[in-house]
């Protein structure tokens, strides 16, 4: 088929598509966005892995980067009529502290996260880390708790500091999300919460977390049977930098291609 002079040809066409989604691609790469920025970077996010999640002490901490640690908990396969969402086991929320607890009200459970493999996107300020985690709990009776949080911490610094850091509360910043549960154990619920990382962030710790938010017991159990799952936290471009960027790259190359035609017309 020929194709008139004044049209533009579908292939010509297809290839400036091809050409602006390089340029996009390549802009991303060159910042170290690639596809494993969007990895996760919780280890053992799912439970898997047998590990003693109770760290006896106050406050007791992991120190060790990648392993999960705090509060009293255990790792456990299905139990109390709920299955784990994702493989064969679990995170059980015990306690508030080494035991049973009236003066504390959380079941804290840590992990930190080593960020130096992403420190060139984190110091041009545009990375976001986002987490994740789901949650589910027995129906229980009227003094059964239902809450529920997920929370990231930012640290400069190694990731050996994080108990001196934390006690002093000098990290760069700390946010979280939290939800009251529906106590359908054949539903797990899923809490959401995003930081835009501070410049100088080395290292991140993630905190999940149950909550005697309806009655604080005083004797062990503290929680009637209370389940975590599925952590996640995953370093992205924060999306307006990586939005006007990827526009600017495409908008220089139209104006590129126009000069082109232009010339091309006045030859």
């Amino acid at each position: 088929m020929l194709i008139p002079a004044t049209s533009t040809s579908p292939l010509l066409i297809v290839r400036r598509h091809s050409l602006a989604a390089i340029a996009v691609i390549t802009v991303v790469s060159a910042l170290g966005f690639t596809s494993d920025a969007q990895a996760n970077l919780v280890t053992n996010p799912s439970f898997e892995t047998p590990e003693s999640t109770h760290i006896y002490g106050h406050p007791g901490l992991p120190t060790t980067t990648g392993d999960w640690g705090g509060d009293l908990s255990a790792i456990t396969l299905a139990e109390n009529g709920i299955a784990p969402l994702d493989g064969v086991q679990m995170l059980r929320f015990d306690a508030t502290g080494n035991s049973a607890n009236p003066s504390l009200s959380t079941s804290e459970i840590w992990q930190t996260i080593d960020l130096s493999a992403y420190a060139a996107q984190i110091a041009q300020g545009n990375a976001t880390m986002n987490a994740s985690a789901y949650f589910n709990r027995v129906l229980g009776d009227g003094q059964t708790d239902t809450s529920f949080s997920v929370s990231l911490y930012a640290f400069a610094g190694t990731p050996d500091t994080f108990l001196a850091q934390l006690v002093a509360a000098s990290y760069l910043g700390v946010v979280g999300n939290g939800i009251g549960t529906d106590g359908d154990p054949s539903t797990w619920e899923r809490v959401d919460t995003t930081m835009l990382l501070p410049a100088t962030t080395d290292f991140l710790a993630i905190r999940l977390n149950a909550s005697e938010n309806i009655f604080n017991d005083g004797s062990h159990p503290e929680f009637d049977g209370h389940y975590a799952d599925m952590a996640s936290a995953q370093v992205v471009p924060e999306p307006t930098t990586l939005l006007l960027l990827c526009a600017g790259t495409v908008g220089l190359m139209r104006r590129r291609r126009s000069i082109a035609w232009s010339l091309q017309s006045n030859a």
